[in-house]
């Protein structure tokens, strides 16, 4: 919740490209996907950065880490998707302090 929170970049690839992978029935999260992310990004936003191509990895590696670590995927090795639920606590706070963002986010699995 808090890197959805301090990253939009991360959030709307939650919401956007994750969402859709599950609701495509995908069993994993292709590298490619990234690339074609931001690619999309920049042509919401043309004056978003363009970042060299090691940049790019760098920035996968730490999302696709961060998804493995929340439990969105099983490894960064096969990125495999798996259901995450939520703690009740965690969603209760979100949802009183009007994070309906975050929330969105974060509840896109099957």
């Amino acid at each position: 919740a808090a890197t959805v929170k301090a990253s939009p970049l991360v959030g709307d690839f939650l919401d956007w490209v994750v969402r859709d992978a599950y609701r495509t029935f995908k069993e994993t999260l292709a590298p490619a996907l990234w690339t074609d992310y931001l690619t999309d990004c920049r042509g919401r936003d043309p004056a978003m950065p363009r970042w060299n191509e090691s940049t790019i990895h760098r920035l996968r590696s730490s999302v696709y880490l961060i998804l493995a670590d929340a439990g969105y995927l099983d490894s960064i090795q096969t990125r495999t998707l798996q259901t995450v639920h939520i703690v009740e606590p965690v969603l209760r706070y979100l949802e009183q302090h009007d994070e309906h963002y975050v929330l969105r986010c974060l509840q896109v699995g099957p």
